[in-house]
């Protein structure tokens, strides 16, 4: 497992940047971005107590599936045969031998696991799911019903079975529906669905992405030497850029993994600010993809407005009857964060002119690590079935969060408030547009 001083904040150089930075300064793991572990296994953050009469009664969630292996043998391929190289030339430095010897058995460890779940990844749902069952108990009486969906991928579908085994397991009684199909596929993985967003992302990726990321390539002016005993070999077999990266991802990657530990061999590699400066490159990455920003045009996320529309659709049956209920989606983080900046949670829908700014302001870590969820909880007075009565409060990441519409208390807004705003944003465009199937 990994080391906890490996959590502690970095003290990262200033960066010639813009923005003033706001959010606090990443660990070493929050710079794996997308790769970076669930925070919250063992323990999670405190909850506001709702007010006084009312009654958690339904939740609504989509989450990420858990931490996984890499997604293409790039990551692990590159570093091994540009390694190996140099160990049949006979120039690798004892660091340099370390780093291949560790790297083949990271490669070996995932032959045939493309994407899937790993062991962290289980263990992290199987605490979600504990914790939903244990922070919410009001809710699950006999015959609640839990209705969990997936999309096809499989890491996506283990992702759910972990979450509601833990649900049945602390109560037997459960109701408990899974499906996994593609004819839900329109709501619960629309990326690429609308042809406007694509065509401006595309743009973005090819005219504007390059360039701010080109900035903060790794020359291996700093790393190679640590590798490599030829500079010639260095200059000549190896890229350096393409070498650090995939090298950097595959350490971070290792957090994602109970038997895996290569933090120690990256810190010794890589500078703080290499590492950070790979992790600007991804955060800008995922800005264009799904960011609020002219430099797309804007409202990317609104392509995800069947998945809000779904939502607020099933809450509106939730609320409305006596029974109490659950509705459980699992897939990507390509979803999870469009969902959050479209459902204005924090400032996450805050429009950025330059990906300068993103700096201190922006952090994919903080959307969308391994198992990223959200997860929106109501709230009514007993023996209520008036939408007028109820009250929500979601979490992202099982952490509160503030929403677009007044607060009530907290947390705690007016449900109707809330589903109001919603629909007033996502009614224009659902209008307008037809899903893709």
């Amino acid at each position: 497992m990994i080391s906890l001083r490996y959590l502690l904040p970095l003290c990262f150089s200033a960066v010639a940047l813009t923005a003033s930075p706001k959010l606090p300064e990443p660990t070493t793991a929050q710079l794996g971005g997308n790769h970076f572990a669930y925070p919250h296994i063992l323990t999670a953050p405190e909850q506001t107590p709702a007010p006084e009469g009312y009654k958690p009664f339904h939740i609504e969630h989509y989450g990420r599936h858990g931490s996984r292996y890499h997604i293409g043998q790039w990551h692990y391929d590159m570093p091994v045969e540009v390694l190996e190289k140099a160990e049949k030339a006979g120039v690798l430095t004892s660091l340099g031998m370390q780093l291949l010897d560790s790297a083949r058995v990271y490669r070996k460890q995932a032959v045939l696991r493309d994407g899937d779940l790993s062991d962290i990844g289980a263990l992290q749902h199987q605490a979600i799911g504990r914790r939903i069952g244990t922070n919410y108990p009001e809710i699950f009486k006999e015959g609640t019903h839990i209705d969990a969906k997936s999309t096809t991928v499989r890491r996506c579908i283990l992702s759910m079975l972990n979450e509601v085994k833990e649900l049945q397991a602390l109560y037997p009684s459960l109701l408990i529906t899974t499906d996994c199909s593609d004819a839900e596929m329109y709501y619960m993985n629309a990326c690429s669905s609308d042809t406007s967003v694509v065509t401006r992302r595309e743009a973005a990726r090819k005219n504007i992405l390059p360039e701010f990321q080109r900035r903060f390539d790794n020359d291996g002016s700093k790393f190679l030497p640590k590798l490599f005993t030829s500079s010639d070999f260095a200059r000549d077999s190896v890229d350096a850029p393409a070498f650090a990266s995939a090298t950097i991802q595959l350490l971070q990657n290792t957090q994602n993994h109970s038997a895996q530990n290569g933090f120690e061999l990256l810190e010794k590699i890589f500078t703080r600010d290499e590492i950070k400066d790979d992790w600007i490159k991804n955060n800008a990455y995922w800005f264009i993809e799904a960011g609020n920003t002219p430099l797309t045009g804007g409202n990317l996320a609104m392509e995800h407005a069947w998945l809000l529309d779904n939502f607020i659709q099933s809450a509106d049956t939730a609320v409305t009857s006596a029974n109490h209920s659950v509705n459980l989606r699992f897939g990507h983080d390509s979803i999870v964060l469009p969902l959050a900046i479209l459902m204005q949670l924090n400032d996450l829908h805050r429009s950025y002119s330059s990906l300068e700014d993103l700096y201190g302001n922006w952090a994919n870590y903080a959307v969308i690590p391994m198992a990223g969820n959200i997860q929106m909880i109501f709230y009514r007075p007993e023996g209520s079935t008036d939408p007028k009565d109820v009250i929500v409060k979601v979490l992202l990441n099982e952490e509160e969060v503030t929403l677009p519409v007044a607060a009530v208390d907290g947390p705690y807004v007016k449900w109707t408030d809330l589903r109001n705003y919603y629909r007033s944003i996502i009614d224009p465009y659902l209008q307008t547009h037809s899903p893709r199937y």
